[in-house]
């Protein structure tokens, strides 16, 4: 594979990877604004509000590391939990939308810039742009695959 054609297919993966960690790092770092955040805003019981508030950071360090472990099947298993992750923040945006008694936002940076509308283009995005890693990856081993069984078959061809 030449150089420019990896590089396509790589950087959505350190891209998604990089803003994954740099939330799950901001939310390690105001860890208080973090759990108020998800205690005030009710969409999980109070009881579980602490165990939730450490998964969701636990969760997207994890699903980062995956993206960048250059191992196949981490790379799939993490594009296929960060579509589930990207839906259940879509889930989290509809709930502030339609449900909360007040919108909240602890986002700082790039994302208190954005409307909540825009948050369920980002997520998305990065949902389809998973889909299309999955593809890619299996297009990837498929062609490893045909190319092993087309190198044995010729050798067996030639021998006889």
């Amino acid at each position: 594979m030449n150089k420019l054609k990896r590089i396509i297919i790589q950087a959505p993966r350190y891209i998604i990877a990089f803003l994954l960690f740099y939330t799950a790092a901001k939310k390690f770092v105001n860890y208080d604004a973090h759990l108020a955040h998800i205690r005030d805003v009710g969409i999980v019981p109070a009881g579980i509000a602490d165990s939730a508030a450490i998964a969701s950071i636990a969760v997207e360090a994890g699903v980062a590391l995956l993206l960048v472990l250059n191992y196949r099947k981490a790379q799939v298993l993490g594009c296929c939990i960060l579509i589930l992750l990207m839906l259940a923040y879509s889930r989290y945006v509809y709930f502030i939308q339609n449900k909360a008694l007040f919108v909240p936002c602890s986002c700082e940076g790039i994302h208190g810039k954005l409307s909540w509308t825009m948050h369920y283009w980002i997520n998305g995005s990065i949902a389809v742009l998973a889909l299309a890693m999955l593809y890619m990856l299996y297009r990837m081993h498929k062609q490893k695959n045909d190319e092993a069984l087309g190198k044995g078959s010729i050798k067996t061809v030639q021998t006889i």
